[in-house]
């Protein structure tokens, strides 16, 4: 069984869904994506432990306040070790910086990878949790973020 927390955001609500052992999903309301390869379980919409821990870190983001990264276990069956990996180095990019595609690649494998690490950006389910909204395009531009750009760029402006 899944259960669905909702989180009332100043950028919209933001769906929390976890089973009983990890956290399956973050998602941003009409974020493309969105609830991608969700197992084909009962969902209630009801909090458990792992929810509400998110919506603790996700109140601590929405008030200033860097959150820690969160200790909990994230359902990663349906992840290639790549995107585990790809993800894991997002989340050491700190409050109010940001990288660039070619960067991260850099940092994952190489920066021949830098096509495959936008993929796995992109199709990141723990949006915000693994911060894919600071990554940048070459000069920083704003590029690609499946919550949109003008979510992207709140959310940059909100960490400096």
């Amino acid at each position: 069984m899944l259960f669905r927390q909702i989180y009332h955001s100043p950028i919209g609500e933001i769906t929390i869904i976890a089973s009983d052992k990890a956290l399956v999903g973050v998602w941003l309301a009409d974020q493309k994506y969105f609830a991608e390869g969700l197992p084909n379980q009962t969902i209630k919409n009801q909090a458990n432990v792992i929810t509400q821990l998110v919506d603790q870190w996700l109140e601590l983001y929405f008030h200033k306040s860097p959150p820690l990264q969160l200790q909990i276990t994230y359902n990663n069956t349906r992840l290639t070790p790549f995107r585990q990996q790809v993800w894991q180095t997002l989340q050491t990019v700190p409050w109010g910086q940001t990288i660039t595609y070619q960067q991260l690649a850099q940092q994952v494998a190489n920066k021949n990878y830098t096509r495959a690490v936008a993929q796995a950006v992109s199709h990141n389910p723990f949006t915000l949790i693994v911060p894919c909204h600071r990554v940048v395009g070459q000069g920083h531009q704003l590029t690609g973020f499946a919550g949109g750009l003008v979510r992207k760029r709140w959310l940059l402006n909100w960490e400096q």
